[in-house]
């Protein structure tokens, strides 16, 4: 049985992979990494344990169970993909770049997300070094920042916002 995460549960584990890298994991580490109260955090971990994602004692360490390790996992590889490409690839700022990187790592499908690894493979290699060179002037002569003089922004403002295959409603996760 799939198991459907929305973004907010992507980005907890996320958080939890993370932060438990380097010490145990608690609520309230979490929810200074993720710059939310204490209460939201406590709740989405709740959600995760009953999903089977992660485990957590009360008032406790939070830690990833195996079906958790593999989504994270799966987040932080869309992470890494997506943040090559915008910043090593097309030269976007870091800064700039974690934004659309956060928005974008959440609708990824898996078969979009093997062919941007083998794109981005192939502009790191040695070979592509001429292509780099003209993606390169391409993108300097792009205007510096197009979302400040559009008049409509669509999909700026909420990287949360999904829209419905067929009827192209949006709904909230």
């Amino acid at each position: 049985m799939t198991t459907r995460l929305t973004a907010s549960q992507e980005n907890y584990l996320e958080h939890i992979l993370n932060l438990g890298r380097s010490a145990p994991v608690r609520v309230r580490d979490i929810a200074e990494a993720a710059g939310v109260r204490l209460p939201s955090v406590s709740k989405a971990i709740g959600r995760l344990v009953d999903a089977g994602l992660a485990r957590h004692e009360a008032y406790g360490r939070v830690e990833i169970t195996d079906k958790g390790l593999r989504a994270a996992r799966s987040v932080a590889r869309r992470d890494e993909c997506l943040t090559r490409l915008l910043v090593d690839v097309l030269g976007m700022p870091p800064a700039r770049a974690a934004a659309d990187v956060c928005r974008l790592e959440h609708s990824l499908g898996a078969d979009v997300l093997e062919r941007l690894e083998a794109l981005v493979a192939h502009a790191s290699s040695p070979a592509s070094a001429a292509w780099r060179r003209g993606l390169a002037r391409k993108l300097a002569a792009l205007p510096a920042q197009r979302d400040d003089r559009d008049d409509i922004r669509v999909g700026a403002n909420d990287p949360h916002v999904h829209v419905g295959k067929s009827t192209h409603q949006e709904s909230r996760t």
